[in-house]
């Protein structure tokens, strides 16, 4: 059984990638055959080894540069920008929150891409295929039913608009269950009201959680902290800094 996102691109269903080990009481998730497969799909090279979904401080134009070439032209014009952007997403969605704020960063030229806005959405694809192996554990031997939200803002982060960008990512235990990243719709006047737009979406996705776990019959315990995830939202780099646990 397979999920098919369009005509020609044919994925695993998240049946087929999950592995549970009864003994380290885990549950894993994997998508590296998804991935290898859209690397195939798209001929996409794997190239030298890529470590970071994207250059450092990457500002890319909304327009396209007036010095493009025709040879540029013509490679946006074939290149096939929303499908790899929407399988990328659905690989973040499912199991990479790693690549939350890139993939978010990049889809906003769905409309109309530039050649720098491909060459960027190619290397994200090489960095998934050369973290291929990396996978989404939960379970284990969490030191209690800790629900911990990591909530953070990059005050006035577009240079087009001056809009701030929220992200979060939210652990049950020891694994992350939930996570975003996306463009505030209102410009900040301070990095405080940009923190609490970023806060507020963090603790109604928490609650919600809450509610499932409270209808589990699963006791938790909540506690917030505000690191920087709008640019590294991956789950091994977000246990920063230490917070005081609240009861329900």
């Amino acid at each position: 059984m397979s999920i098919c996102l369009d005509d020609n691109l044919k994925f695993p269903t998240l049946c087929e990638l999950i592995f549970h080990d009864r003994l380290l009481r885990t549950i894993t998730l994997s998508q590296q055959h998804c991935i290898e497969q859209m690397m195939v799909d798209f001929n996409i090279l794997p190239g030298s080894v890529i470590t970071t979904p994207m250059q450092e401080n990457l500002n890319l134009p909304l327009e396209e540069e007036t010095n493009a070439t025709r040879a540029q032209l013509a490679y946006v014009a074939q290149f096939p920008y929303r499908r790899l952007i929407g399988v990328i997403i659905y690989l973040n969605v499912c199991s990479r929150p790693d690549v939350s704020y890139h993939i978010s960063y990049l889809a906003k030229f769905n409309n109309k891409p530039t050649f720098l806005a491909c060459k960027a959405l190619w290397r994200l694809a090489k960095y998934l295929y050369h973290t291929r192996t990396e996978k989404l554990h939960l379970g284990g031997n969490a030191e209690g039913p800790y629900q911990v939200i990591f909530s953070d803002s990059d005050w006035g982060g577009c240079q087009t608009t001056s809009k701030s960008r929220s992200a979060c990512i939210i652990f049950l235990g020891n694994g992350p269950i939930a996570w975003f990243s996306k463009l505030q719709q209102v410009t900040a006047l301070s990095t405080f009201e940009s923190e609490l737009m970023a806060l507020v979406p963090s603790i109604q996705m928490s609650k919600y959680i809450r509610k499932i776990l409270r209808c589990a019959q699963l006791p938790t315990q909540l506690c917030v902290c505000c690191v920087s995830l709008v640019r590294h939202s991956s789950c091994h780099h977000c246990w920063q800094g230490c917070c005081k646990p609240e009861k329900n």
